[in-house]
């Protein structure tokens, strides 16, 4: 009996022969629970010990120190822009209610009325004084003050409306330093001939003053434009391209085959700031305003010889400048600008006596050391430059 039994376990082989010796302690497993964490003694050699139940994705990011937007921060509404951009245009401030931004909305509604405030004072200027020269300049300056507000605001209102509370890029234009640029300028004006012009230019920016010389040759040499700025910033916040500046601009134009020379003295303040310090909305968004003052005057020659430097002019008028416009950044490294012009000594005429010039620009740094320039002037005639500025 005992042979018998031995044959059969031979036969059934030595894995039956252990089970029957373990028992029923040591029977197969149970199926696993999916839910239930691994045994720390199968985990393979390093890894972390077992935290229980996976994190969602958010419980992830709350543990890495992610932070839910503030309630003060709305994000950006394309329905708040649309209501800024058409209905808004007549009612500054709705994109901003809209998303909840009600303080911001009421600084803009009352920018719009001070914009009308100071266009309905100049037109009444004019009107009361039959637009004299006497008081031309301040007709001047309350309507393109009033009318650089009223634009502003209601971009202000589209803007930070679309995009929220979230800042623009930070100002990538140059603070100081010196910068050569070499440029190709094209003028299409009915009241010049001249059209293709070279410009050389080299900024010397020491930060507290400044010194811009340029040479601006027509390709046949038939006129030539010789320019300097000195300046000085009088105050710099703690944002460098917050500043303030008062220079001196003097401009000469030769035109050797009439033998005729225009010279041009102007001294003006610029200032630039950031708006952020106001409308959380439109931080690096910035204002800049540039008001000059000077004398334009003509020379003409006796003989066939171009008139000297400071010979007098036999004919000369002055003259007001007024600059407004607004920069920021649209992208890390590219730099856009819009500023309406009223200057009657530009190289491009305004569409009208009383409107002025648009100008746009884009300088793209390419590196720290090389921009690339771009802009587009338009009037009565128009205007385009295009070229690179090397840093120094």
């Amino acid at each position: 009996m005992t042979r018998l039994l031995l044959a059969v376990a031979l036969a059934l082989g030595p894995g039956w022969a252990r089970a029957q010796d373990a028992g029923p302690a040591d029977a197969p497993d149970a199926p696993l629970d999916p839910s239930a964490p691994p045994d720390p003694e199968e985990l393979p050699a390093g890894a972390p010990p077992p935290t229980g139940a996976e994190l969602t994705p958010l419980e992830q990011a709350l543990t890495e120190g992610y932070a839910d937007r503030p309630e003060d921060e709305p994000p950006g509404s394309l329905l708040g822009g649309m209501l800024a951009l058409v209905p808004g245009f007549f009612v500054h401030g709705l994109g901003h209610f809209y998303t909840g931004e009600e303080k911001t909305a009421l600084q803009l509604l009352l920018t719009e009325v001070a914009a009308v405030g100071l266009i309905v004072g100049g037109v009444v200027l004019g009107n009361a004084t039959q637009d004299s020269g006497e008081v031309g300049g301040a007709r001047r300056a309350l309507i393109h003050a009033g009318g650089f507000l009223f634009v502003g605001s209601w971009l202000a209102d589209v803007l930070g409306a679309l995009k929220g509370a979230e800042s623009f890029p930070d100002d990538s234009s140059r603070v100081e330093g010196s910068t050569f640029s070499l440029a190709y300028r094209f003028t299409s004006d009915p009241l010049t001939p001249f059209r293709h012009h070279l410009v050389t230019q080299l900024s010397l920016d020491a930060g507290l003053v400044y010194v811009v010389p340029q040479v601006d040759l027509e390709a046949d040499l038939a006129e030539r434009t010789y320019q300097v700025d000195v300046g000085a910033r009088v105050w710099r916040g703690r944002n460098k391209h917050n500043e303030l500046a008062v220079g001196a601009r003097l401009r000469r134009v030769e035109m050797p085959d009439f033998y005729v020379a225009t010279e041009q003295y102007e001294g003006y303040v610029r200032w630039k700031l950031d708006l952020g310090q106001f409308v959380r909305s439109l931080r690096n968004f910035y204002v800049v305003n540039r008001v000059g003052v000077g004398r334009y005057g003509a020379l003409i020659a006796d003989d066939d010889q171009l008139p000297g430097f400071f010979s007098g002019s036999e004919y000369g008028f002055p003259f007001l400048v007024l600059e407004s416009g607004i920069e920021l950044n649209t992208g890390p490294r590219t730099h856009f600008g819009l500023r309406f012009i009223q200057d009657p000594t530009h190289d491009v005429a305004p569409a009208s006596k009383e409107s002025g010039l648009l100008e746009a620009g884009l300088v793209h740094s390419y590196s720290d050391d090389l921009d690339i320039e771009f802009s587009l002037v338009g009037g009565d005639g128009w205007a385009v430059w295009l070229g690179t500025g090397f840093g120094l």
